[in-house]
């Protein structure tokens, strides 16, 4: 952290500037979730509906939990459509869209603002349940079962509400959601994670709350087979929580001779692609190292070095696991009840 800032908030003069801008979004998030908590009538497509999502702009580990989710769906034999508002409005080539089709197929992915056209067009092509990715704030949609995900690595209760914090929404809004997911624990101080913990048992005793670790599920070419090549590796990567992904690296015991961070959802041009090869080879690398969401807007003909891809998986205890299915396996009878 710089000299002078706060946990998730910004320093000095332009916190206080920025300071009644926080304050009238918290008012329009207020008006905004007091009409939907009394007046509006959310849309219900007529088969069971989760949502995986976030109270900040991002970086809670969301894509690997959703696909961890959407086989949970899946074994099931719900045949799960995936939704997602998609970057910035929507775009078809998003990196979160384009990875989920590379893992789920082409077919079970919808991207659009308009999740409930999505969900329209899912049930018309025979899909049995929805996903909802990044669904917590957009309540057009009921849901019969909303996940929340909170980094253990940045407590949100240490945070502010936009711009002067990363948070779309205050800790009270944990009111309606049905399970609060603590994300990276293996990287998060044990007692922060406890304090999180019993802070969120005390204020939402009904709000069940596991935790989730995130563990390397291999290394693999861009092609998708395994890495042949070897360390010291070069980090590179554009996402919302950067520095989740290098204490992830080093949690793993990967060796790493530098890094170099991109913002959210960056799209790549020939000139970084070169300047990221130049920079690993003056630290001494024999190989980049990206995530999967880079890796689908990677291009393999323009590196001079090896590019390994880290996967990443999500996994639970036993007992938290448990607790999971079992949450699920009640909202899917709510929803079959309410269908009927």
């Amino acid at each position: 952290m710089q000299p002078g800032t706060r946990p998730g908030g910004l320093a000095g003069a332009p916190g206080v500037l920025l300071a009644p801008l926080a304050v009238a979004y918290g008012v329009v998030v207020w008006l905004r979730n007091l009409w939907y908590d009394f007046f509006a009538r959310p849309y219900r497509a007529g088969f069971p509906v989760v949502s995986v999502g976030n109270l900040s702009t991002g970086g809670t580990g969301k894509t690997p939990f959703c696909l961890y989710f959407h086989e949970r769906l899946a074994v099931r034999g719900l045949r799960p459509a995936l939704l997602l508002r998609g970057y910035r409005g929507g775009a078809e080539g998003s990196d979160e869209a384009m990875l989920y089709r590379r893992r789920l197929g082409e077919s079970s992915v919808f991207v659009g603002v308009r999740r409930r056209r999505s969900m329209e067009a899912a049930r018309a092509q025979g899909f049995g349940s929805a996903l909802l990715d990044d669904g917590f704030q957009h309540r057009d949609v009921a849901r019969d079962l909303d996940i929340v995900l909170l980094d253990g690595t940045r407590p949100p209760q240490r945070d502010r509400l936009l711009p002067t914090g990363r948070l779309r929404e205050s800790l009270g809004a944990l009111r309606r959601a049905h399970l609060a997911v603590i994300t990276r624990v293996e990287q998060a101080d044990a007692s922060a994670v406890a304090a999180l913990v019993a802070q969120l048992n005390q204020r939402f005793p009904r709000l069940p709350v596991v935790r989730a670790h995130t563990a390397a599920a291999g290394l693999f070419d861009l092609t998708g087979r395994p890495f042949e090549g070897v360390g010291p590796y070069f980090a590179v990567c554009g996402l919302g929580n950067p520095q989740s992904f290098l204490g992830f690296i080093r949690h793993c015991g990967i060796d790493l001779a530098g890094w170099r961070f991109f913002s959210d959802h960056h799209r790549y041009a020939q000139a970084e692609f070169d300047a990221v090869a130049a920079e690993a080879r003056r630290c001494g690398a024999s190989s980049l190292l990206i995530t999967a969401k880079d890796a689908v807007k990677w291009k393999p003909a323009s590196q001079y070095l090896p590019v390994a891809v880290i996967e990443i998986r999500v996994e639970l205890s036993t007992e938290d696991s448990r607790r999971l299915e079992g949450l699920l396996d009640e909202a899917l009878a709510r929803a079959t009840r309410r269908a009927g």
